[in-house]
């Protein structure tokens, strides 16, 4: 997801991928695209996304994630405020987080990037659920790259 974060918070290996292998990580593509190899294992289904391009043939990507128990359109409305004259092409993809219970929501089934389980902030995050979520928006990242968009112009 090289281009998706700050290189002075990444792993020691981002953008080494000989690093990556060693650390036990699958690296696809040209660019230092690293996945750990379960990740590669158990490929990941795309979310469902509203996409919204201010031009032909998109030059930039932004991916944009909603909050809690929201989805993808909310943020929609706000593109044509968002897009300048002069400006080249974007694409913004708005996904839909998956619906799962919320545990602070005395379980109400909601769209969620994973289970909130507590209100103390260290171990309120169900990992299993962010970790899905990082390899889902890790994958729309990819298909962004894919489609033509440099890793540099997407952001998240």
């Amino acid at each position: 997801m090289s281009g998706a974060f700050s290189l002075a918070a990444a792993p020691a290996w981002a953008g080494r991928p000989a690093a990556a292998r060693a650390a036990g990580f699958t690296c696809i593509g040209r660019r230092p695209a690293c996945r750990p190899q379960w990740a590669m294992d158990n490929a990941t289904d795309l979310l469902e996304t509203i996409e919204q391009e201010t031009g032909p043939s998109p030059e930039w990507a932004v991916i944009w994630l909603h909050g809690l128990g929201a989805d993808g359109h909310d943020f929609v409305p706000l593109v044509p405020e968002l897009a300048r004259p002069g400006w080249p092409a974007i694409r913004f993809v708005f996904p839909h987080a998956p619906v799962r219970a919320v545990t602070i929501n005395n379980g109400v089934r909601m769209r969620a990037w994973y289970d909130i389980v507590g209100m103390d902030f260290p171990t309120r995050a169900d990992g299993e659920g962010v970790d899905q979520s990082v390899l889902q928006a890790g994958a729309l990242i990819d298909r962004e790259h894919a489609r033509g968009i440099a890793a540099d112009r997407i952001l998240l």
